[in-house]
């Protein structure tokens, strides 16, 4: 408010100085009175400027902060939704992570719209206020005249800024969906290339991008017109108010110092106005995001529940009458289930994928509530037990064990970070004591670093991450503990000592192990078989077998012969429900045309020094394809730039016709050109209202134009990379899909903002200064002699602001990385209670953005405010050495008028450029980042190969591992040492080692996940490398370990990657094949059943597997591949892979088994065997055995 009175003062005493004129010319004031007055009126002019410096600095300062805590405020509030809701809720929710993504962008818009917009709004606003009090105290009627076409700004800002809402919030909810697309892509990029998603992914992403930059569009064009509008009415505003003042100085009634001060108050109060279009655009924004914002909080209930704490707990659990189903099934996962659990026992639960299982440790743990019956631990129903109590003495390891991004050491203390004052603080032993129970030494003693090694879910095998897993529940040593499908992905010989280990350890305490696997339960143990939802039989697992109830349960498939499902499939012709296919995508031939070729450089760390503007403009020049509307754009912004000094010139006639009739004895002077330039001034507001749309328009539209080719690009060139790609710590998921969907819209600033802000400068300054020269040099030089200091300060600045937005922008993007872990790692935060870590962890992110955003905001200020003192300094003393050539003769007074109106206004302008240094130093960073992305060099592995391979022919060495070596530095399970071995056309092998030692990895290579040397694979004779990758991977069906859906239908993600051409017949018969049809029925929708992302835990995982082989026998492949897929299947399922595998081999396919099961084993006709990297030994199941090697190593506990 302080800083907003520094314009009326300094209007009134610029009233006073030409008052002081007025007298001079009127022979009142002699030479030395007049200097003196000057003197002391421009010294007053230049210490206001100074005083509003400081104000405007402490001004923005504080904005600046008040906007950083609102958006502290909105992301603790976004964060603390993560452990507020409830799980079903994230379970069911369709596109968590894109909306996390655009929520996040919302959040900087609001703390945009909170910050320096809204301290330039409320300075804008009260500088208006204080003009027109000052313009109606020296006079009224004059003031009415001149706002007298306020009304219609006003109703141009609300009517076009209602338009600016709408688009921005459709700008919004269309990036979201980009997001979400992005995060798949990122997330499971190899099952985007395995199953050819790639093209079908960019297309995708191209839609969106497009239909995001036609919101935009539509977007600056309702800000462009308002802009235009109100800087027309603001300019012919200053013509009606002259007139009306001018006509009062001739009939006395207005004296010049009046009319004066009304008038430069008045043109300021314009000036103020018309700003306001492009600050009420931005506070639009701000609204759009708070609404998404707020829709996103109260999207649903949240989970606010309070419970008693008992004492201790003995462990016995009862499920009483339980009745549940999930929100997407039609069918009951329980019904009227009734299970007992005596305390200190162990207990097994087996049965069918979908069964129920894993429902019953959703429910305990309240993830789920039951719909009816009721769930009591130690007689207590556990919905009036506290949920944080329920996890720190209950332990939960799942199949798809979450790892997160630390030191193995800091994975493991997590678990046990409650019990300490910081994780560092967990003791050594505690740690190495789970390690070892876990038999995590061997992996230990590999890490260059051993415990202090960093380690990620990528660099892991799954064996391996179960293990750690383990180890954090060796560590906590809860009461109960929960085991589902946890040691699936380990190794024979590993599964079986973890097996005796835990139930070593467990002895007298409550265990739940739930399993498809009964080799590892001991005669003693008890067992709890599932079927249907219900408890169909209980006791030890003896007596089961006794009375064989575990193999009629399990084993005899005589219930559902694939006799009976051809049966099922004639009976229900209709099958489930099929829905649109993926529509026919567009020739990918013209992706080839939007990379350029470049030279790679690394991604492997945040750049600190950011490329100039002019680097990146040239570096992406040819992705700039709006070239013509740009030059249309900056012609107008040149157009614009030269009004203003035509327009001062005209103004200064005006204005000497106004000193004239002040000083006319009779006051009845009235000049013939008073018409003329009047006229020329409405002709020239309306030409400049209009050349300021098409300036402001075009280069916005050129700017999105060109940020939606960059984004394709970008998208297009990390789709060409190897999965090595996503293992660096600047290409997380998070921070990639925030760089191409949000932060790229800063870039665009680089065009609509940095080109006409530099070109316009320079016109406006150089078109200024000639023109005053022309007018007179003498004070011209005076002018001049400030542009070398308005040139350093708006150098120091942008420089000052390159260093702290980047440092900014990376906080961000690392708490950003830090939310997405969050939300991904939901389940296993719940499940180890680490609440407190995480959002301690959060908490120490978001006070270093604090400590960056305050450094951040004095320098933005200081740039600010140095401007505003820049001004007036420049305008008093031109205004003083201008008074005094007039005083001394050497000047006329319309020599002065001009010299002085056309200086002022070109230098206030040009110091006002200074205000979009922020906006132009966020694009730098962004533009950096994404030339860094482009000039990585595709991977070899994903574009080089010519070779279309239309049949594999039949050969003894269809597949030829060549002394096969690979490594990847950021990959812990990925050494190979010159393996060597053939497979041949219809041979059925099986790859066999320990977890972690690069079975998988075999099978990334030879689906060119990563890249090779030449002549080390070789298919049908051919170098891989040399094959068409899209066409070695059509050749080529892989089922991976994990099994992973995009967001979309299952019928969808059945045919992802295959277009047209997959027939309902065809659907129903891979369905039923892996045993899935029966299951799909069941859902409400059938195949239009919307899974992915969260929604996946709505199926049971071996449900999901069991769509994951549908997916691969719908490609009716040449080469199977499948990488321990029977698991997570129960004992029927897994029998039905088992003749589905032996009737496969019939058919002369090509199958590669990955797996630790003995039976998968003794399917393949040759077993490659693996140890430390390299080949052990090759030969039958029978033969290798036999010899008591490596494979017996690995099948029993023998050493």
């Amino acid at each position: 408010m302080v800083s907003s009175l520094g314009s009326p003062v300094q209007t009134v005493v610029y009233g006073l100085v030409f008052k002081d004129l007025s007298k001079l010319l009127g022979r009142t004031y002699d030479f030395g009175q007049f200097v003196s007055k000057v003197r002391f009126n421009c010294g007053l002019i230049m210490i206001v400027g100074g005083v509003r410096s400081i104000f405007t600095w402490l001004g923005f300062v504080v904005w600046m902060q008040f906007g950083e805590r609102q958006q502290i405020r909105a992301r603790k509030q976004l964060f603390d939704l993560f452990f507020k809701r409830k799980i079903e809720w994230y379970d069911t929710k369709i596109s968590l992570m894109g909306e996390i993504a655009q929520v996040n962008r919302c959040i900087e818009e609001l703390r945009s719209g909170n910050a320096e917009v809204l301290g330039i709004l409320a300075q804008t606003c009260c500088s208006i206020i204080f003009l027109l009090i000052t313009s109606m105290y020296h006079s009224w009627s004059l003031t009415f005249v001149f706002i007298a076409s306020s009304p219609l700004m006003a109703l141009s800002t609300w009517y076009f800024g209602r338009l600016t809402y709408r688009y921005a919030d459709l700008e919004n909810n269309i990036t979201s969906k980009g997001s979400k697309l992005l995060d798949w892509n990122f997330m499971s990029g190899d099952i985007v290339r395995l199953f050819n998603g790639k093209i079908s992914e960019i297309f995708k992403f191209n839609e969106i991008v497009d239909d995001s930059a036609t919101a935009f569009y539509k977007m600056t064009n309702a800000l462009s017109v308002n802009v235009g509008i109100l800087r027309a009415l603001s300019f012919i505003a200053v013509v009606q108010g002259f007139w009306f003042g001018n006509y009062m100085i001739r009939i006395g009634k207005l004296e010049i110092s009046q009319v004066f001060t009304s008038f430069a108050t008045c043109v300021l109060l314009g000036s103020n106005i018309g700003s306001l279009a492009d600050l009420v655009a931005t506070l639009n924004k701000a609204k759009a995001a708070a609404v998404t914002i707020a829709n996103f909080s109260l999207e649903s209930e949240n989970s606010n529940e309070y419970g008693e704490s008992p004492n201790a707990t003995h462990g016995h659990i009862e499920f009483r009458d339980i009745g549940f189903k999930y929100p997407n099934r039609n069918e009951r996962a329980l019904g009227n289930f009734n299970l007992n659990i005596e305390a200190g026992t162990l207990n097994f639960i087996i049965g069918k994928s979908g069964s129920g299982k894993s429902t019953l440790s959703q429910l305990f743990l309240k993830f789920y509530h039951p719909d009816n019956g009721k769930i009591l631990l130690d007689g207590k129903n556990i919905e009036e037990i506290s949920s944080d109590w329920l996890f720190e003495n209950t332990t939960l390891i799942q199949l798809d064990s979450i790892i997160f991004d630390t030191t193995l050491k800091e994975n493991v203390s997590l678990a046990v970070v409650q019990r300490f004052l910081s994780i560092d603080d967990t003791p050594e032993l505690m740690i190495e004591d789970a390690c070892e129970f876990a038999l995590l030494s061997h992996l230990i003693s590999e890490l260059p670093k051993g415990y202090n090694n960093k380690v990620s879910s990528s660099s892991l095998s799954g064996g391996q991450k179960q293990k750690i897993a383990l180890a954090r529940a060796k560590i906590r040593d809860t009461p109960i503990l929960i085991l589902d499908e946890a040691v699936s992905a380990v190794d024979i010989k590993d599964k079986e000592l973890l097996l005796k280990s835990i139930k070593q350890w467990r002895r007298g305490r409550t265990t739940i192990i739930i399993t498809h696997e009964t080799n590892y339960i001991g005669d003693g143990d008890n067992v709890i078989l599932m079927e249907n939802g219900q408890v169909k039989a209980e006791g030890t697992y003896n007596d089961l077998k006794k009375e064989n109830i575990i193999a009629k349960a399990n084993f005899d498939l005589e219930r559902k012969t694939f006799d009976a499902m051809e049966e099922d499939k004639e009976n229900n012709k209709g099958g489930p429900s099929r829905f649109s296919l993926y529509e026919q995508l567009r020739n990918p031939v013209i992706l080839q045309d939007l990379e350029k070729q470049v030279s790679g450089v690394e991604l492997d760390e945040r750049p600190e020094d950011l490329m100039t503007v002019l680097s990146i403009l040239n570096y992406c020049r040819k992705t700039i394809d709006a070239k013509i509307w740009i030059t249309v754009g900056i012609f107008s912004s040149i157009i614009s730039a030269v009004v203003t000094p035509v327009f001062s010139y005209c103004l200064s006639k005006l204005l000497l016709n106004m000193v004239n009739s002040s000083i006319d004895s009779n006051k009845k002077y009235v000049s013939a050109d008073l018409i003329l330039w009047s006229s020329i001034i409405i002709g020239l507001s309306l030409f400049d209202g209009f050349v300021s749309y098409i300036s402001l328009f075009l280069l916005n539209y050129s700017g999105e134009r060109w940020i939606v080719n960059l984004r394709k690009l970008v998208f297009n060139k990390i789709s060409d990379q190897s999965m090595a790609f996503f293992d660096t710590e600047t290409t997380k998921p998070a921070e990639l899909t925030a760089l191409l969907m949000n932060d790229t819209r800063d870039l665009r600033n680089l065009v609509s903002e940095f080109l006409k802000v530099s070109i316009v400068l320079i016109i406006m300054l150089l078109t200024g200064i000639i023109w005053s020269i022309l007018s007179g040099w003498k004070l011209s030089l005076v002018g001049i002699s400030f542009v070398p200091l308005i040139l350093l300060v708006t150098g120091v600045y942008n420089r000052l602001l390159e260093v702290f937005e980047n440092k900014y922008k990376n906080s961000i993007a690392e708490l950003e990385n830090s939310c997405h872990e969050t939300a991904s790692g939901l389940k296993t935060i719940f499940s180890l209670n680490l609440k407190d870590h995480f959002s301690s962890v959060f908490e120490l992110k978001l006070f270093n953005i604090e400590r960056v955003a305050f450094r951040r905001s004095l320098s933005t200020s200081s740039g600010l405010a140095l401007q505003e003192l820049c001004t007036s300094v420049a305008t008093a003393t031109i205004l003083y050495y201008g008074m005094f050539l007039v005083a001394n003769s050497d000047y006329s007074q319309t020599q002065l008028l001009e010299v002085t109106t056309i200086l002022s206004m070109t230098l206030t302008h040009a110091g006002s450029l200074l205000k979009q240094i922020p906006e132009i130093a966020r694009g730098q960073r962004v533009g950096t980042y994404l030339i860094k992305i482009l000039g990585l060099p595709s991977s070899p592995c994903e574009v080089e190969g010519n070779l279309k391979l239309h049949k594999l022919y039949n050969s003894k060495d269809l597949i030829r591992f060549n002394d096969l070596s690979f490594h990847h530095p950021n990959r812990i399970s990925s050494t190979l040492l010159n393996v060597c071995f053939k497979v041949a056309k219809g041979e059925t092998i099986s790859i066999v080692g320990q977890s972690g030692l690069g079975k998988s990895t075999i099978v990334s290579l030879l689906t060119r996940l990563f890249d090779i040397d030449s002549n080390q694979i070789y298919l049908s004779n051919y170098d891989i490398k040399n094959i068409e990758v899209e066409r070695l991977r059509e050749l080529i069906a892989i089922v991976p370990q994990t099994p992973k859906f995009f967001e979309g239908t299952i019928y969808e993600n059945l045919t992802y990657g295959l277009g047209r051409g997959v027939n309902q017949e065809k659907v129903l018969d891979a369905l039923i094949r892996s045993n899935s049809y029966e299951f799909i029925s069941s859902l409400p929708l059938g195949l239009d059943t919307i899974i992915g992302g969260g929604l996946n835990s709505l199926l049971s995982t071996g449900q999901l597997q069991r769509l994951s082989i549908t997916r691969a026998l719908l490609r009716s492949p040449q080469i199977l591949i499948l990488d321990e897929c029977t698991a997570n299947l129960d004992l029927e399922n897994t029998a039905v892979i088992f003749k589905l595998v032996h009737e496969l081999a019939q058919t002369n396919l090509t199958i590669i088994i990955i797996t630790h099961e003995v039976e998968m084993m003794q399917l393949a006709d040759k077993l490659v065997v693996l140890k430390n990297g390299r080949v052990s030994e090759i030969g039958s199941f029978d033969t290798l055995y036999g010899k008591r090697g490596e494979l017996f190593s690995i099948v029993t506990d023998v050493a």
